[in-house]
């Protein structure tokens, strides 16, 4: 069971109330597998059920041998060429289409 717990901020003018397990439900601002930015909602929920973003989450999590909490099961390790190819196709992706001069 959540509690809620209640800051006043500047002299009393400016109340938070917030969920005392809010560190819990923090979303890092970069995933902590592939290091890409967390933009999406889907990248939130997959953050909060796998602890990665949704596309590491899309393209890893049903994979047998990858297990994102046991490090020697970890895609870079077990999968090395295949971890490698999709981290470049991620910066290929994140790349502006058009480039000004």
């Amino acid at each position: 069971m959540s509690t809620q717990k209640i800051e006043t901020k500047s002299h009393g003018k400016i109340v938070i109330v917030y969920d005392s397990n809010a560190k819990d439900m923090q979303i890092p601002l970069f995933c902590k597998e592939c290091k890409f930015p967390m933009k999406t909602i889907d990248d939130s929920i997959s953050f909060r059920a796998k602890g990665c973003c949704y596309k590491c989450d899309l393209n890893w999590s049903y994979v047998v041998e990858v297990d994102w909490k046991d490090a020697t099961k970890h895609p870079s390790v077990v999968l090395n060429d295949q971890w490698t190819e999709y981290i470049k196709n991620r910066q290929i992706q994140t790349r502006p289409i058009l480039i000004f001069k």
